[in-house]
């Protein structure tokens, strides 16, 4: 498994402007021993010797130096970035607003986790900061500890994040979380310190080590925030997708074709006809349709009348349909009516074909075809996991689907680890399998086999599985694209983004009258509200939890006692669907009284 190695140097801020100091006035590359004796002079020649190169780690974690390297990783020179540029201009002019938006663009866009020539030894699909914001976001704060918990459960025991949250959550109940030893070496977190220095992250006033983010970064950059990316694999600038004009020039005359099964034929002459769902969906079948039956190769009619399509109604995995016969075909032309039905059904194919295919670049049922591989799976789009790695391995046999599937979506190992394993079990020759592909249902892959997305050949003998070759270069450069965690989906769009609600929220009992008012600040009873502290997501409900007292979920700034009441200073986070008030309402009352 690949390891992850975070800065653990210096986040002084002093030290980090020295560093950036260097590189910004020779505004070129700078050799490692240049560096080094320039830095001595500004703050001092009494450090270890290895510790005037570690003190550029941090700003080059960052995106703001760039490095040369030997092929044994070792930095032989550095230059500042255009980031780097900005940043250290707007540290000299204390210009906290242009800081923020520098680190905005570098929580979004840089690959902390591998790549990174702060970290050069790391190997990691996490990106530790965008975890750490991440959890913010979901939560309300993290402390050093649970970022620590949550680096060690998802990078060493394999775990994902919506495996690992609620044991941060509950853990918050009980008085924190517990590091285990091996945990203990991801303790020290300087970036994010960084962060909090630079003033993106903001320290809770409790004493209690958490961390928030900065309101007016929040208030900012919400949308992008909610958009950030914990697996750097999901990092690839997404690009716009262009729908296409459907194929719509089938002339009039020509029936719309319908395979059917031989048995199934029998009985349309009764005017009735049962067929599986996804077979009539699958062709674009609707009530109105004047219909030719066929066979499966679309060579031969199964009626010598086309038919109306009266009525369909679903009953289980069957489609019961009534149909009424109406012109009879002239037998002789059945030849030319048939190449005419083929030429159909290829243009009803593409058009399906593209349909599957925004579907699956809108992300619209990526949490449908989760749940269909597995009821365990929390965390992994099977599809977009499946076609990603496709489009890098270029195929896959049948035995590395499965263990693709098994060992990323349940097992220990992320897309890059699982990747390179199929990469050499592949060159060595062996078969490779998972004890847990018997878990998951492949079902919505072999689908898109129907869908013409993908298909089968062969390879030595053997089939293999491939995007379907007619497939143009437009959208394959779009499926490389195509994210795969859960985590980094659930803000892809702004509509998702706008209805999401974080994962961790209190209620807030009032008698006051405050529906539709945006608050900033309120006076709240502390009998009621003892468990409410600094960083917590709330939603105000009315004594008795009698209803929702006001339609937005709001961050909790800070807590100032007052007597016998609590004064909440507030940030709003967004709306509240109150077409869910009811199922909200409920599950606030379940968490208050536990």
């Amino acid at each position: 498994m690949g390891k992850i190695v975070i800065p653990k140097h210096s986040a002084d801020v002093d030290e980090m402007n020295a560093v950036l100091k260097i590189h910004y006035d020779v505004d070129g590359w700078v050799k490692s021993q240049d560096y080094i004796e320039k830095l001595k002079e500004m703050i001092g020649p009494d450090w270890y010797s290895s510790s005037y190169p570690k003190k550029a780690q941090v700003p080059t974690y960052f995106g703001f130096l760039e490095c040369k390297m030997t092929k044994g990783k070792t930095i032989t020179e550095r230059r500042i970035t255009q980031s780097g540029r900005k940043m250290y201009e707007a540290i000299i002019s204390d210009d906290i607003a242009t800081r923020q938006e520098i680190l905005m663009n570098a929580v979004e866009k840089v690959i902390f986790g591998k790549d990174n020539g702060g970290s050069p030894s790391s190997e990691s699909d996490i990106d530790a900061p965008d975890l750490v914001i991440r959890c913010i976001l979901d939560t309300g704060y993290c402390t050093s500890h649970e970022y620590a918990y949550m680096i060690w459960n998802l990078q060493d025991n394999g775990k994902k994040y919506y495996q690992s949250l609620p044991e941060i959550l509950k853990a918050r109940n009980s008085g924190g979380i517990t590091l285990p030893s091996k945990a203990k070496t991801y303790s020290d977190w300087k970036p994010i310190l960084a962060l909090i220095r630079w003033g993106f992250l903001k320290k809770a006033e409790d004493s209690k080590q958490k961390v928030m983010i900065h309101p007016i970064v929040y208030q900012k950059y919400h949308d992008r925030l909610e958009n950030i990316k914990v697996y750097n694999i999901d990092k690839k600038e997404q690009i716009e997708i262009y729908e296409d004009n459907k194929i719509d020039s089938r002339d009039e005359t020509v029936f719309k074709p319908f395979v059917i099964s031989e048995e199934s034929a029998i009985t349309i002459k009764k005017g009735e006809l049962q067929e599986d769902i996804v077979n009539v969906e699958r062709q674009h079948i609707f009530s109105g349709d004047s219909v030719l039956f066929v066979d499966k190769s679309i060579s031969r009619l199964l009626a010598y009348h086309s038919y109306l399509i009266r009525k369909m109604n679903k009953v289980g995995t069957k489609y019961q349909m009534s149909v009424e016969i109406e012109e009879a075909v002239n037998r002789g032309r059945e030849k030319i009516l048939l190449k005419e039905l083929k030429e159909e059904a290829k243009k009803q194919g593409e058009n399906l074909r593209q349909d599957i295919l925004l579907e699956i670049l809108k992300y619209s049922k990526c949490m449908q075809n989760m749940k269909d591989v597995s009821d365990k799976n929390l965390d992994v789009e099977p599809v977009n996991l499946v076609l990603r790695a496709l489009l890098e391995l270029e195929y896959l046999y049948e035995n590395e689907l499965k263990y693709l599937l098994a060992e990323v979506v349940l097992g220990k190992l992320n897309y890059t680890e699982t990747l390179k394993k199929i990469k050499e079990d592949r060159f060595r020759g062996i078969h490779k399998s998972s004890n847990r592909e018997s878990e998951l249902d492949y079902t919505v892959i072999y689908s898109l086999i129907e869908g013409k997305v993908l298909e089968w050949s062969e390879l030595n003998d053997k089939k293999i599985l491939r995007l379907d070759a007619s497939i143009d270069e437009t959208y394959r450069e779009q499926l490389k694209r195509l994210m795969i965690y859960a985590v980094d989906i659930v803000g892809s769009n702004k509509k998702n983004i706008a209805e999401r609600l974080p994962l961790s929220i209190k209620a807030v009992v009032t008698d006051e009258d405050i529906m539709g008012k945006e608050l900033t600040e309120l006076e709240i009873g502390s009998n009621y509200n003892y468990k409410v502290a600094q960083g917590d997501y709330v939603i105000f409900v009315k004594a008795g939890f009698k209803g929702i007292a006001n339609n937005m979920v709001y961050q909790i700034l800070s807590v100032k006692k007052m007597d016998s009441n609590l004064k909440l200073e507030l940030i709003k986070h967004n709306y509240i669907n109150m077409d869910r008030k009811n199922e909200i309402l409920s599950d606030l009352r379940e968490e208050y009284y536990g």
